[in-house]
């Protein structure tokens, strides 16, 4: 019978090639972890979006003349409002709540939210991790990986083995339907409830259209778009696409043509919209210049600094509301036919993200009402 006997170089060889299996396996082959929202998640959300549905602060902008108002609302946005449409509406529906106990909405009220207000439904379903990530940069990465893993495996066209990376793009086409219902069914509903026109924010939708009063969203190209719905629950036309994006929507958003219909008719206003950066942008108002119009609104969000030196704007050490409000539409509106305008940006507390830019109404750009940089839902409701 024979000793066994591993020298301590073998063994030093074989704990090293198991260590290093292990790592190739954790660091290059990742595995998404498919991790369910806690019930405690949702006790503590509730509890957040029920303190601040509660502290909606309302701010007013000239005297009740009943010639009409616009009013820009301002929700203020928490990780979970986009798990479901339920939460979701919640947090869209509290400031319309301040706005009729101000008694500032009736049938010559127009209310806009802000740019990307349901962009984030691409997370409708979607597991922990992807709203419980520290940085949005990390949920990506975590929902790219799920959907590489357990979404696109089972398509024809697609290998679960490529090293291809999931996009973001390709998320939002698989989902599309999901979204673009949850984003038309919530804000139908509110306009129809509250008997009021609402220019619904901005949205990320596939090949986006308008049928028999309904958006649908289609296989094709992504477009950022903003929706307008009558107090019947009926979204119209035009549908704006945006024309001038930001970097990060470059990578996989078409822009709209700068020819398109940027007027949008409701009862008691036609106004310009203005989506994001193309408020920032000269071009857009001499192509809206010579139509007649009430005012011009823009649903805006600035997550990221514009490129202020491609816009030909000199920042230097200007804080970026300024920036917002002094080369926006103040600066251009004189060029149209508008007298009330307003901005309303894109606000909540998840992941990272630190939105700046400053809500604002304004008529006949000497009446300027600015919401303040405190955090919290908002409404500011500005009279003709």
């Amino acid at each position: 019978m024979h000793n066994i006997y591993f020298s301590w170089v073998r063994i030093l060889l074989f704990i090293s090639i198991i260590a290093g299996s292990l790592y190739v396996t954790r660091y290059f082959n990742p595995q998404p972890v498919d991790v369910e929202i806690k019930e405690e998640d949702f006790k503590e959300y509730l509890v957040n979006r029920e303190k601040w549905n509660s502290e909606v602060e309302y701010m007013e902008n000239g005297e009740n003349r009943n010639y009409g108002n616009l009013v820009a609302m301002q929700p203020y946005f928490l990780n979970l409002d986009f798990y479901s449409e339920e939460n979701f509406k919640s947090s869209i529906e509290a400031v319309l709540i301040k706005a009729k106990e101000k008694k500032a909405m009736d049938r010559k009220t127009l209310i806009v939210f802000p740019e990307h207000t349901g962009t984030g439904l691409v997370l409708l379903g979607e597991k922990r991790p992807a709203f419980f990530s520290e940085t949005w940069k990390e949920s990506l990465k975590f929902l790219k990986l799920y959907y590489k893993s357990e979404v696109f495996k089972n398509l024809d066209d697609y290998q679960s083995d490529s090293n291809d990376e999931v996009t973001i793009a390709e998320i939002i086409q698989s989902k599309r339907e999901l979204i673009a219902s949850a984003y038309h069914e919530t804000f139908s509903s509110l306009a129809k409830k509250y008997s009021v026109s609402i220019i619904a924010g901005s949205i990320l939708l596939p090949n986006p259209t308008i049928k028999n009063g309904k958006l649908i969203s289609q296989e094709g190209d992504i477009y950022h778009v903003s929706v307008a719905y009558l107090s019947s629950g009926k979204a119209i036309e035009p549908l704006v696409r945006k024309v001038h994006l930001t970097d990060w929507e470059k990578e996989f958003v078409k822009p709209g043509d700068i020819k398109q219909d940027f007027i949008v008719k409701v009862p008691a206003w036609t106004v310009g919209n203005l989506i994001g950066e193309d408020s920032l942008n000269e071009s857009i108002y001499k192509s809206i210049g010579s139509k007649n119009m009430d005012g011009i609104v823009a649903p805006s969000s600035s997550f990221v600094e514009p490129n202020w030196k491609e816009l030909g704007i000199q920042a230097n050490e200007i804080p970026t509301n300024d920036l917002w409000i002094e080369n926006g539409i103040s600066k251009y509106i004189s060029n149209t036919k508008g007298k009330d305008n307003l901005q309303a940006f894109w606000k909540g507390d998840l992941w990272n993200l630190e939105p700046k830019g400053e809500t604002f109404t304004n008529r006949s750009s000497n009446n300027l009402q600015r919401s303040g940089d405190s955090k919290g839902p908002k409404v500011m409701n500005l009279y003709f």
